[in-house]
């Protein structure tokens, strides 16, 4: 008797705490971004004072998704997140006469998935004779991507804009590890490349960190830091 009282109260607390877990929950449906434009010299909304200025950002509604984070990254490499956004569009104040490139992420209770592109954009300023590039993004690998094991070598592809159209050249630095948190090795540091993909070797079972500064030979903007895996051959 005693067992079976047993066996009654642990069906009934395994029946609620799976009553706690999502249940039919597919990834949010893909979504495209809006505001400001792909490289596009932007207007800022409204000017704070001298240096900056706020600047609405917006992207389509994505299927499925329960809030938004928006990934805000300027010359420098620095990246601005803001979270649980349950909108379609954010509000945020910038500082004028920079390059900046941003995207957005769709999260529920269960996933989370990029905007379908990034984009780069540049807030106009007090006039100058030359504007900054804006940070280089990735386009293969993705940053988080897994490549498989078996491959010897992969292509390295990135993506930069100058907003006056200046010639763009480019420094890469690539380094490896066994994971994330180890102390990571120097793979490649090439200065001055005219294109934007470079060929590297790569190992299974190993951490990759990448990361590129495009510049006009006067002005330079630097990308966040980039990471792919191999997996185990």
């Amino acid at each position: 008797m005693k067992r079976l009282v047993l066996n009654i109260l642990f069906i009934i607390l395994l029946s609620a705490c799976s009553t706690d877990l999502p249940q039919g929950v597919d990834p949010p449906g893909p979504f495209n971004l809006l505001l400001p434009e792909n490289q596009e010299i932007c207007e800022p909304g409204g000017i704070i004072n001298g240096p900056n200025a706020s600047v609405v950002f917006s992207w389509e509604k994505a299927q499925g998704a329960t809030s938004y984070s928006l990934k805000i990254t300027d010359t420098s490499g620095m990246i601005t997140s803001t979270d649980d956004i349950t909108e379609t569009s954010y509000k945020i104040d910038l500082k004028r006469g920079e390059s900046y490139s941003w995207g957005v992420l769709a999260n529920n209770a269960l996933y989370q998935v990029a905007s379908s592109a990034s984009f780069h954009f540049y807030l106009r300023g007090e006039p100058v004779s030359n504007l900054v590039p804006t940070p280089p993004s990735a386009i293969y690998p993705k940053s988080g991507q897994s490549i498989a094991g078996d491959l010897t070598s992969i292509q390295l592809e990135w993506e930069g804009y100058d907003p006056d159209g200046d010639e763009l050249s480019y420094d890469l630095t690539v380094e490896y590890g066994s994971s994330p948190n180890d102390t990571f090795t120097n793979l490649v540091d090439q200065n001055n490349l005219k294109g934007t993909t470079y060929t590297i070797e790569i190992s299974p079972n190993t951490f990759y960190s990448w990361k590129v500064v495009a510049s006009d030979g006067k002005e330079a903007a630097k990308s966040q830091p980039f990471s792919f895996q191999t997996t185990p051959n």
